[in-house]
């Protein structure tokens, strides 16, 4: 009965006191979330502790409860994987990845294999087959690696503003990103602002009519009365909440640095909009530390309202309530590092972290907290290019834990200890290493799906 429980649930068997202080405080450096406000009374914030299961909760606990979500980026529906059966932690690892690689297989080849059935993460695997583009070869090392200027911009048009090539647009992004006089034309295409197929004529009168629309929406929320507002307790909370967000977010880039900046207004009036976009969702921790960049690059309300309304129609499911998007994703992060690191998977199996709860604020937020800010906007186009496939930021997550495998076993690290580390980590991470480092697993993954 309690592997079928809710996460939010799960919160309430978590150890307290200190490791649950540093673990608040670890997910977004704000302290702890009981003084902030939330949408209805009960409800659980992506990000906050209640959504972690601390260290010494079971290990059947700690699992991902099975249920059918849907993966961001992916229409397929997937099986999260509950607890694998196993006498022992090495034999639990070894059946797990030979389960999963079987499974993936089959699914390639379109057959089920038997006794593989009920491991339904590894099906996500085989989303990778025909994704994997060769490695570079020597003499496309240099081209690639080079950045994208406006001359090479332009001259990925036709005449009527067609990309000609789109995935050999997206390969450019991946590898030499865009240089900053392009990266605000670049990232509307990114971020699903701008279709990819669409011509210059289609693409000015989208602008138009979202121009429009934005001052439609702003304009609903912006006109309500005092009154209109005392009675109207979600809108204030989402408000307060929002407010007290934008004042800690990126305060160290000077675009963020006055407390009144117009800025942190921008910030602010861009997500209360947001909220009347997307009434259902509304406003969650950490989605200002996703508008920062776009209001750095954009230089425009407007422009940087739909590229964010863009890139939250594939995370929404990061910041749902029922966690079904940030479940998928862990587990497939944990079939990963199963495959990709066995011999860090099976320490932290014997020490009951193979739930990857260390790395929820990565996935949630995307590195925004792990890099500095320079390198965040270099990953995050290069995580959009999808030249990788939609899950390129899971392999940047096992490259980050594979550079850690070392001092996490030789120390014999336990999970409060871990979740520390990462926390060290932040803005200590070389970004092309890490990239060079989750291409490669990415490149061994694939390979292992299409030869099993």
């Amino acid at each position: 009965a309690l592997f079928n429980l809710p996460w939010n649930m799960l919160g309430h068997f978590a150890k307290v006191g200190r490791f649950a202080r540093d673990t608040s405080v670890f997910m977004f450096g704000h302290g702890a979330q009981s003084d902030l406000p939330h949408d209805d009374p009960g409800t659980v914030q992506p990000g906050s502790l209640q959504t972690l299961t601390a260290k010494g909760t079971s290990s059947t606990a700690a699992a991902l409860p099975p249920s059918t979500t849907s993966v961001p980026g992916d229409k397929a529906k997937i099986k999260a994987d509950g607890p694998i059966e196993g006498a022992g932690a090495p034999g639990r690892v070894k059946g797990e990845k030979k389960r999963y690689m079987a499974a993936a297989a089959a699914a390639v080849a379109g057959t089920p294999a038997e006794g593989t059935k009920e491991v339904g993460v590894a099906e996500l695997l085989m989303y990778f087959k025909d994704k994997a583009p060769p490695p570079l070869s020597a003499e496309e090392h240099e081209e690639m690696h080079r950045t994208v200027v406006a001359e090479d911009w332009l001259s990925m048009f036709d005449d009527n503003g067609h990309i000609v090539d789109v995935p050999a647009l997206r390969k450019r992004i991946f590898y030499g990103g865009v240089d900053p006089a392009v990266r605000r034309h670049a990232w509307k295409f990114l971020t699903g602002y701008f279709p990819m197929n669409s011509d210059a004529q289609q693409r000015a009168a989208l602008r138009n009519r979202k121009v429009e629309e934005y001052h439609t929406i702003k304009k609903q929320w912006s006109t309500i009365s005092p009154e209109q507002i005392r009675r109207f307790r979600k809108f204030r909370e989402r408000v307060t909440l929002i407010e007290k967000d934008v004042v800690r977010t990126d305060r160290s880039h000077p675009l963020f640095k006055e407390d009144d900046g117009a800025n942190i207004q921008l910030l602010r009036d861009i997500l209360i909009s947001y909220t009347f976009y997307n009434f259902d969702l509304g406003y969650c921790q950490g989605m200002s530390d996703i508008l920062a960049p776009l209001v750095a690059v954009m230089h425009d309300e407007v422009d940087a309202f739909w590229c964010f309304a863009g890139l939250m129609d594939v995370m929404e499911p990061n910041f749902q309530t029922d966690q079904n998007g940030m479940h998928a994703q862990l587990a497939l992060l944990r079939a990963l590092v199963c495959c990709c690191l066995p011999k860090l998977y099976q320490y932290f199996v014997e020490r009951d972290c193979d739930n990857l709860f260390f790395c929820f604020r990565w996935i949630l937020i995307k590195f925004k907290r792990e890099f500095e800010f320079n390198s965040v906007l270099r990953l995050w186009e290069a995580m959009w290019s999808q030249h990788l496939g939609p899950h390129y930021h899971l392999f940047v997550a096992v490259a980050i834990l594979g550079q850690q495998e070392e001092h996490i076993i030789g120390q014999n690290l336990e999970f409060d200890a871990i979740l520390m580390l990462i926390n060290t980590l932040a803005l200590n991470i070389d970004l092309e290493t890490t990239m060079a480092d989750a291409e490669k697993f990415y490149q061994r993954v694939t390979d292992q799906v299409t030869k099993d």
